[in-house]
């Protein structure tokens, strides 16, 4: 699995540290000037800036259980789906990082809803514009960010998997039966679904000009 930044928050270490630099400038360019400026913002940086590198102990997981706490109250203020997405996907890494996967995985599932409902909506609204150029750079963030989200929630799975094995019951080898051989039949090139299909399983059937020009 490629790592994320996303990812590399919940490993820490100097990798966690450049991620919280790239989400941190992020979020500032999409978070309202008033929420920018507001206390609730300044403590994150304040509290992720100081633990995001540190080895666990009691202090680094109370400071960042404070960040993911004042992310959730940011998520829920701001009106700006870029911002709310990646500020519950930062809480949901800092989640996991301090053990509570449960609010993680609550947190990981609203930001892709939040997605796959803004992608639509503006998929639908872009239909007949004129002016395709920003919304393609607009479209390409919000995918970006699903793959951070993504990646962040199929860390999640994996590390359930390997704490949970699940053991499959050994079946008898039986003989297989003399079967005549059929000719290879040539068959039509199937269709790529988008990202959009496998991740927030979304169809746009009028949009294949769309996809050709993303």
């Amino acid at each position: 699995m490629k790592a994320s930044r996303l990812v590399d928050l919940v490993q820490g270490g100097r990798p966690a540290r450049a991620a919280w630099k790239s989400l941190r400038a992020q979020v500032r360019d999409d978070l309202e000037p008033g929420l920018r400026r507001g206390r609730r913002w300044i403590a994150v940086e304040e509290l992720v800036g100081h633990a995001i590198e540190r080895p666990s102990s009691e202090e680094v997981d109370a400071d960042l259980r404070a960040a993911a706490f004042l992310l959730k109250r940011l998520a829920k203020a701001t009106d700006r789906p870029m911002a709310r997405a990646a500020c519950r996907g930062m809480a949901a890494a800092l989640w996991i990082r301090v053990g509570s996967d449960d609010r993680a995985r609550k947190h990981i599932d609203k930001s892709v809803a939040l997605l796959q409902r803004t992608i639509s909506a503006d998929s639908r609204a872009m239909r007949g514009s004129r002016k395709p150029a920003k919304y393609h750079d607009l479209l390409y963030r919000r995918r970006y960010l699903g793959n951070e989200v993504m990646a962040l929630r199929r860390f999640l799975d994996k590390e359930v998997e390997v704490a949970e094995p699940v053991k499959t019951p050994t079946l008898k080898s039986l003989r297989k039966k003399a079967v005549a051989h059929k000719p290879a039949i040539r068959r039509g090139r199937a269709s790529v679904p988008t990202w959009d299909e496998i991740v927030f399983g979304l169809t746009h059937g009028d949009d294949a000009s769309l996809r050709s020009q993303i």
